[in-house]
């Protein structure tokens, strides 16, 4: 056994210049550095057995009994809802920007290192800008030294959001009814789907990126299109998006589309509070006793200090209360529903969806079809369970089918243990512009390269990109650089000036074909669109996430940590791919008119 100093930080650059004698752990980066040791890349290493466990776990921690009942009963509704698919470790939402389920899985790597290569400390030093961290070791390390330097960074800081605030935001939607669009629910419809209200194209007919050719192949259907409002920027307001709303309901009389927020009154606004803090009461009961089952008993680790807080914000706080509030459009949007209409949803498995298949299930309505309209990414722990999952509870919020719309995502179902008479596949709108196959780009001997940088929804991403791009900038070769910017969290004006990068205002199919490579985050789906369009592709892993690249398994070398690896593959300029059918596409949307079309299907 060996016995030595560990050193253990988030990011290199918190270490000093003198680091000997340690060994050190990089718990935010995959680091290549020979004298440390990254844990994401431990993680990666073992990633279906991390991947499996963390979701077994998750399954054990909702059977706990507490007083004689499971967690999962517990924190069931008064109609029987199963709340527990709303809360932090019911959704996994392991990419959203503060959880803290990845520090979970790579807790696990780390001890099983040490395990593994029979390391003994004595004595462990702790350098981190996260909190958590800091905790995690102070929670975990009882008898041996530990020394901590937190460094202070505010913009890292979680602030706790207030229940009030989110009730105050909630009631300005009954003071803005007076503006609603008046909207009566046809007594028959075919179809009523159910999506955000982003992702839209403009004009005055109704054009979704999600729904793409699918909407014209419904034209002289009767349809009912139920909109969840989302302001991604100030040109989204509510007023706007009603105006809208209006605008498409007068182009096409069969098509009647809906704000879920725009019916909330009074009445509504005085229930949401009621459930809520019935809830708040149920959860109040339990809280004393779940410290004991953070702790996972299997590997003698609390995970209290990572998964506490954001589970009992879920359970009573204003994420709670959010949650109350969406159960409760969602359930009057299915009660005012057609009985004979099939319902299709967008299915990430947020907490409104969950409602809308345990409450569309529950009426006995026809079908109700989710829709994956991207792309199952490895990582992505919203759309995997554990083993036992499908046994006992995927009716709870499974819909009777699933769209999938390709063999990628068809496989990773698979691989998961989905049952295959669920799965049916259809085309993948959101890509259809694509060719069926992908194209095989010539190679390009040029002096000049075209890259197109594809901006992350996170400012702190985009802001990684540009400063990666533009530091391998140099002059052996040339290059010609565009940003385009997510369409719903544009770049600040400061931000695209401080670099001398062209704003792209081609829609993405051209900006694309002009590309020879495009460089954006691990888990941006644009990277496959560049796959069809045969660019070669770049993207930045930091270690917070994992590969979450959605080309996993299709392209080996895809993934740069700093400039230096971006700076190597630029300049080698190829890129080997699997040959692969990733999507299903077809413009006459045959499979899709199949799944709506046939009652067989």
């Amino acid at each position: 056994m060996k016995s030595v100093s560990i050193l253990v930080t988030d990011k290199y650059s918190n270490l000093h210049p003198n680091i000997s004698g340690s060994l050190v752990f990089i718990w935010d980066e995959f680091s290549k550095n020979k004298n440390c040791i990254s844990i994401p890349s431990l993680v990666e290493e073992r990633a279906e057995k991390y991947r499996l466990e963390f979701l077994d776990w998750v399954h054990f921690f909702h059977q706990t009994k507490i007083n004689g009942m499971t967690l999962y009963n517990h924190l069931k509704l008064d109609d029987d809802f199963p709340f527990w698919w709303t809360t932090s470790l019911g959704q996994k939402f392991n990419i959203y920007d503060h959880s803290k389920i990845n520090d979970v899985i790579k807790s696990m790597a780390f001890y099983d290192y040490l395990q593994e290569n029979k390391i003994d400390t004595y004595l462990i030093e702790v350098r981190s800008e996260k909190k958590a961290l800091v905790n995690f070791f102070r929670q975990n390390i009882k008898e041996k030294k530990l020394k901590i330097k937190f460094i202070q960074n505010l913009k890292n800081e979680k602030k706790n959001k207030s229940v009030f605030m989110y009730a105050v935001f909630i009631f300005r939607f009954v003071m803005l009814r007076i503006f609603r669009n008046k909207f009566k629910t046809p007594s028959k419809s075919s179809f009523v789907f159910f999506d955000i209200f982003t992702h839209l194209q403009k004009g005055n007919k109704f054009k979704s990126n999600y729904w793409t050719r699918l909407v014209d192949v419904l034209e002289k259907k009767s349809v009912i299109w139920n909109h969840i409002y989302f302001r991604s920027n100030s040109k989204n307001n509510f007023f706007r998006s009603l105006k809208r709303i209006k605008i498409f309901n007068r182009n096409n009389i069969k098509h009647k589309h809906n704000l879920l927020e725009q019916d909330f009154d009074l009445r509504d606004f005085l229930k949401t509070l009621k459930i809520f803090y019935r809830l708040k009461k149920n959860a109040e009961k339990i809280i004393p006793d779940l410290d004991n089952i953070f702790f996972c008993n299997k590997r003698g680790i609390d995970f209290t200090p990572w998964i506490k807080d954001d589970f009992i914000n879920s359970i009573k706080g204003q994420e709670a209360l959010k949650n109350c509030y969406y159960n409760l459009l969602i359930k009057k949007a299915v009660n005012n529903s057609p009985a004979n209409a099939k319902a299709i949803y967008i299915q990430e498995f947020q907490p409104w969806e969950i409602a809308l298949v345990y409450y569309w299930k529950k009426a006995r309505r026809k079908k109700i079809i989710g829709v994956p309209h991207s792309t199952h990414r490895y990582w992505d722990l919203r759309y995997f369970f554990g083993k036992l999952f499908f046994s006992s509870f995927s009716k709870d919020i499974f819909p009777d089918q699933i769209a999938v719309n390709g063999n990628y995502s068809y496989e990773r179902c698979i691989e998961n243990g989905y049952p295959e008479s669920l799965l049916k596949p259809v085309e993948a709108l959101r890509y259809i512009h694509h060719p069926p196959k992908p194209k095989t780009q010539e190679k390009n001997d040029r002096e000049c390269l075209n890259i197109l940088i594809c901006c992350d929804y996170q400012i702190k991403t985009s802001r990684e990109l540009l400063r990666i791009v533009d530091k391998v900038t140099h002059k052996k070769i040339k290059y010609d650089i565009n940003i385009r910017m997510h369409p719903s969290f544009p770049l600040p004006a400061k931000l695209i000036k401080k670099y001398n990068f062209r704003l792209s205002d081609d829609e993405l199919l051209p900006a694309l074909q002009k590309a020879d490579w495009v460089i954006t985050s691990n888990l941006s789906a644009i990277a496959v669109d560049a796959f069809y369009q045969g660019c070669k592709i770049g993207q930045l892993s930091d270690g917070l996430y994992f590969n979450l690249s959605p080309l996993r398994g299709i392209i080996d070398d895809l993934l740069f940590t700093d400039s230096t690896e971006l700076k190597k593959m630029l300049e080698k300029n190829e890129q080997p791919k699997k040959k692969f059918k990733y999507f299903f596409i077809d413009h006459n949307l045959n499979l899709w008119r199949k799944l709506l079309f046939d009652d067989k299907a």
